[in-house]
């Protein structure tokens, strides 16, 4: 080998650790990139997906660093106080493909419910229902959040018995869950007072 050569093979060595190690450090977290956005947003915003781009590259079968990059797209420029998201097409791009690559993964077909309100969101949610009661297995980890996000949406809308129902289901599959609060509402809207009493006294003895 000669010199040139070696010195080749060294320096293309050096640059591959040191892409290793900018991998590794990279967290896929969405809301650590958000934190740090702040008044350089636009060049930062562009080099946080270029590095999101460089660790799917690597890893192409993480389907929760493919969401995160989703949850940072939808949520970067959002604002709270206009309700205005000038990435709204371009996180629902996000959204689609990620449905695309990855049809049956929990949490994958759990995001768009993140930004899904009212009927929709029910909707949308109630076809999950279906996907958990044909492989129970698959959703052991997620189902009580279908559950729970459902209770809650039923809850908003004064649909008392579904609020029940799905509640119920939902502490059922998470046992450090508490809908209890939910629940009394619900007995109080379908005038089952003394449910309501009974549900309440149960959360005043835990916190005896």
């Amino acid at each position: 080998m000669s010199l040139k050569q070696l010195l080749f093979f060294v320096l293309a060595t050096i640059a591959c650790r040191y892409a290793a190690a900018q991998s590794s450090t990279f967290t896929i977290d969405h809301a650590q990139h958000l934190e740090r956005l702040g008044n350089a947003k636009d060049s930062l915003y562009q080099n946080i997906l270029d590095q999101y781009k460089d660790f799917i590259w690597r890893y192409p079968k993480d389907p929760h660093a493919r969401v995160e990059r989703c949850r940072f797209i939808q949520t970067a420029y959002y604002d709270d106080y206009e309700e205005y998201n000038p990435n709204e097409e371009e996180a629902e791009v996000c959204a689609r493909e990620l449905l695309n690559v990855f049809v049956k993964d929990p949490e994958v077909l759990l995001y768009p419910a993140e930004f899904l309100y009212g009927d929709t969101a029910i909707a949308y949610l109630k076809k999950l229902t279906r996907e958990i009661d044909s492989n129970p297995a698959l959703w052991k980890n997620y189902g009580w959040k279908v559950f729970d996000q459902l209770a809650e949406e039923y809850d908003n809308t004064d649909a008392h018995r579904e609020a029940l129902l799905y509640a119920t289901r939902a502490m059922s599959s998470n046992d450090t869950l508490d809908l209890s609060l939910l629940q009394a509402r619900a007995y109080k809207g379908l005038k089952q007072t003394d449910s309501a009493i009974a549900v309440l006294a149960t959360i005043l003895i835990r916190q005896i």
